[in-house]
């Protein structure tokens, strides 16, 4: 017994000895410097040559937090990779960082010359109040260079970190080492590859992930994060009832909302007097918004209101959160909505984990409407939230329970234009325009802080402006509205006495974005679009119409995209009336060859002119 017991032992300190020694010590080769490419990838900018890591409880924190040591070695194979991984940025637990080891290796006269990173070139930028973005300039990188780099994080609580296996490089091995006597988590291998190698030893107190020969990841156009289709190991140790739980007791989350009775004068002498549930909601939302800046982090979790206001600036949770209290001290029934942010990916709805999410938002009942709120961008009228909100579905959250609900924006992209022009022999189209940009179109023109170049939206499709008027710029209430006498040199080809117009000069598709004949993942549009363009075109009363297209309708199931082109004559004048519609944002993989045939036939539409004949 005894002995079986002493030989367990002993194979367990073997096992976690090999692997600290392949964590450290194996050393770069004179070969591995010379090589110009590898079998997996002749293409590859750049390869993972491996990718280690160790995860352990920390006994001196007496179960309350963990350790991650990791070494990750990396040969660049072309200056395109210099940018990603020759200044290598990784996530860290904020102040968790240290025993960093990284040098470049380089092959010069045959002879390996190290060049060790000096602590000047680690830099941090925060992305939360928990989590660091830590970058590595690594010194000396060549063509050829391999660059090495180890580390040790500490996380004060129990938190297993998520392990990625893949990149937009190959990568040569992964491993990923589990040392805990815990056994209530759960893991989850999110992507498309299947998981190589799980082992489990000494009786599930380690446990090690490996995969080998990993093909780099190839994105697809109108994806939000590539992240979240890459292979990657994630964990958990709880359920949502428990999540749920916990972020109810917290004060930093739904604490926030409870208390803080000082905002109660506030807000009763804002809204007194105010009849209308939504206005009370409106001007509620641009208090914060004339009083706290977002501060670019995204977070679901807050620091006290008094401290907000008083700093006037904040994270995400900072703000909505206060928002929150505020709501609630207006007499509104306010539940917490977490979420994910487009560019972190999609939350996975079977698998517990309240590290998913980076975001929270209100959810208020006003005459049955159930109106999402937002109040960290103050050029946004209240009841749209920012575009990066636009993931799918939110977790809500309040004390009588929990659930899962969609977030899909409510109003659309939205741009239209009438144009009256008047063709002369020389091919060219002059006259007055009007746009009228509505919606989140209207929110990126006043993003792109448009006021101070009012030429900038013609300028980017090639059109000449002048007298240009500027209207409800700053009104985030309404549409912007632009207009000016507008030149449009050489948009008609003459050819003897024929001349070819382009019909489509406000047109942005110039090709199909769904190249590729099949699609591994959805497409995610994030927004709804839509265009409408009047444009009526005079020609020269000398000529006659030889060719006008013909009036069409292209359509996917349920209208979810369609495009209409309608054309007509009077006289010497021709309108042609566009109306292009995306009316849903997800189209899954089995949707995409209708959706890149509607691309297809629409492009095809939108290339057709309009033929004048010169009269005899």
């Amino acid at each position: 017994m005894c002995r079986a017991i002493l030989t367990g032992f002993l194979f367990l300190i073997f096992v976690e000895f090999a692997f600290s020694q392949k964590l450290v010590s194996e050393d770069v080769t004179i070969e591995s410097l010379k090589m110009k490419s590898h079998s997996i990838d002749s293409t590859a900018d750049a390869i993972i040559l491996f990718d280690r890591a160790e995860v352990e409880v920390d006994p001196k924190y007496l179960s309350a937090g963990v350790v991650r040591r990791r070494h990750i070695r990396i040969k660049i194979f072309k200056k395109s990779a210099f940018s990603e991984w020759g200044d290598l940025k990784l996530q860290i637990e904020k102040g968790g960082l240290s025993k960093v080891r990284a040098a470049t290796f380089n092959l010069e006269n045959d002879i390996i010359v190290k060049s060790e990173l000096s602590k000047n070139s680690i830099y941090k930028t925060n992305l939360t109040k928990n989590v660091q973005q830590v970058g590595f300039a690594f010194p000396n990188v060549k063509e050829g260079s391999i660059i090495d780099l180890m580390y040790t994080e500490t996380i004060l609580y129990i938190y297993f970190p998520t392990w990625q296996f893949q990149y937009s490089i190959p990568n040569l091995s992964s491993e990923y080492m589990l040392i805990t006597d815990r056994t209530n988590y759960q893991h989850y291998l999110r992507g498309t590859l299947k998981l190589q190698k799980h082992e489990i030893l000494y009786e599930g107190k380690r446990q090690r992930w490996s995969m080998e020969n990993i093909p780099a990841f190839k994105p697809e156009p109108l994806m939000p994060n590539k992240n979240v289709y890459q292979a990657s190991l994630l964990f958990s140790s709880k359920g949502w009832l428990n999540i749920h739980l916990d972020l109810i007791n917290n004060y930093s989350f739904y604490g926030l909302v409870v208390g803080n009775d000082f905002l109660k004068p506030i807000v009763e002498d804002m809204i007194d007097s105010v009849q209308s549930e939504k206005q009370k909601l409106k001007m509620i939302s641009n208090f914060i918004k004339r009083n706290v800046d977002w501060n670019g982090i995204n977070d679901f979790l807050g620091d006290p209101p008094k401290k907000i206001l008083e700093l006037k600036t904040g994270t995400s949770g900072d703000i909505n959160l206060l928002f929150a209290s505020m709501l609630a001290k207006a007499g509104f029934d306010v539940t917490l909505v977490l979420l994910s942010t487009r560019d972190n990916g999609f939350v996975i709805d079977n698998f517990p984990s309240a590290n998913q999410f980076n975001y929270v938002i209100c959810l208020v009942n006003v005459d049955g409407q159930e109106i999402l709120l937002d109040a960290t961008d103050g050029m946004l009228p209240y009841d749209l939230l920012p575009e990066k909100c636009f993931n799918h579905k939110g977790l809500y959250v309040s004390p009588s329970g929990y659930g899962w609900i969609g977030i899909e924006p409510i109003a659309k992209d939205r741009t239209a234009i009438t144009a009256n022009l008047v063709l002369d022999e020389s091919g060219n189209l002059t006259g007055h325009v009007k746009l009228t940009l509505g919606g989140y179109r209207a929110h990126s023109i006043r993003k792109e802080r448009i006021s101070e170049n009012p030429l900038e939206y013609f300028e980017k499709q090639e059109l000449s402006i002048s007298n240009i008027k500027l209207e409800s710029l700053l009104d985030i209430e309404k549409p912007v509205i632009a207009e000016g006498e507008l030149t449009v040199n050489n948009s008609a080809t003459i050819v003897s006495n024929s001349i070819f117009i382009n019909p489509n000069i406000f047109i942005s598709e110039k090709f199909n974005p769904f190249v590729a004949e099949t699609r591994v993942f959805p497409v995610d549009f994030g927004n709804l679009t839509e265009r409408i363009i009047i444009l009526s075109i005079e020609y020269p009363e000398n000529y006659i119409i030889d060719e006008l297209p013909q009036n069409k309708i292209i359509s996917l199931p349920l209208n979810s995209a369609k495009a209409v082109f309608n054309y007509s004559q009077n006289s010497n004048r021709i309108t042609i009336t566009t109306h292009f519609q995306i009316n849903k944002t997800l189209f899954m993989q089995e949707e995409y060859p209708a959706l890149r045939e509607f691309y297809s036939r629409l492009i095809a539409k939108e290339s057709e002119s309009i033929v004048l004949k010169k009269r005899l």
